[in-house]
């Protein structure tokens, strides 16, 4: 098994990347929210966002922030720069506009970057109530360092090939590696 060095953030083509729904004022969120809505009504977005993902992305991100800084990590930014481990077909495929930018993770600030082993809504548990799949218990609750990365690759393997329906929030969880940069860091990549 080979490990990927990099980390990967997709973005639909034409907008600029590391744009994070927690960072819209809460008085645009509405007209941002529709916009989404018709982006997959048009077949270019096959992710759903509504309130309710907005309330469990909080959810996920106070966990992941203060794990984060339990753990010793430096936190500049309230919402981090979402990443997969190396590529990851199931986000490649949210977009026919997708489009991607590759950092080796050398180039990430170790004390500001965390990992959760599965998407961090799994990782985070905010989703079990409506039925959204969990971590495994060795793996709930837990964000991880860079350097983490081999053993935890060694202990519980890298994930698999995505589903065929990419908006299926049951399969998501499985199929990356997620890495959270808590800084502004990665805009120099831009």
């Amino acid at each position: 098994m080979t490990v990927p060095d990099t980390a990967v953030h997709y973005f639909v083509r034409g907008r600029p990347p590391f744009l994070n729904l927690s960072d819209v004022a809460e008085a645009d969120q509405d007209r941002v929210l529709a916009a989404l809505a018709a982006e997959h009504a048009a077949g270019r977005n096959e992710r759903r966002f509504g309130r309710l993902y907005l309330d469990l992305r909080a959810q996920a991100e106070q966990r992941l922030r203060e794990a984060f800084a339990a753990a010793g990590g430096v936190v500049e930014r309230a919402a981090p720069h979402y990443f997969t481990l190396g590529e990851s077909p199931w986000f490649r495929r949210l977009s026919p506009d997708m489009d991607a930018i590759v950092i080796p993770l050398d180039q990430l600030p170790e004390s500001s970057t965390s990992v959760t082993w599965w998407d961090s809504f799994a990782a985070m548990a905010v989703g079990e109530g409506i039925g959204l799949p969990v971590a495994p218990d060795e793996l709930r609750g837990r964000v991880h360092r860079l350097t983490d990365i081999p053993d935890l690759a060694d202990r519980h393997g890298l994930p698999g090939p995505p589903a065929d329906d990419p908006s299926d929030p049951l399969v998501a969880t499985h199929t990356f590696v997620e890495i959270q940069v808590w800084s502004d860091a990665p805009l120099a990549f831009v």
